[in-house]
């Protein structure tokens, strides 16, 4: 319709890099780490549901409590293949480092 190639519209959409991650916990610890995080992070721009989603200039961060086991789900995406890493190395490394505090 407009006379555009598919593959010039292929490289014009941004790249993300995505990783899923997660982490163990306690069935108890859901509720408060998520809880804390949102206090943390809440005059940030965050969305609140199941879990807390955290932005960030370099990507995003989702971290979702599993319905069925005792364990957070932490999902990344970056604008590069670093940010993306470092966002999923940044939010596990917080995550357990809430899990200690109250032990």
């Amino acid at each position: 319709r407009n006379s555009i190639k598919l593959e010039d519209l292929l490289k014009e959409i941004p790249k993300f890099y995505f990783i899923k991650d997660k982490i163990s916990c306690e069935w108890q610890d859901k509720g408060r780490i998520i809880q804390q995080l949102a206090q943390e992070y809440l005059p940030t721009d965050i969305e609140l549901f199941e879990g807390v989603k955290i932005k960030d200039k370099r990507g995003w961060t989702l971290i979702l409590p599993d319905s069925a086991k005792p364990l957070f789900n932490i999902y990344t995406e970056g604008f590069s293949e670093e940010y993306a890493e470092e966002l999923s190395v940044f939010y596990k490394e917080k995550i357990k480092n809430l899990l200690k505090s109250q032990k």
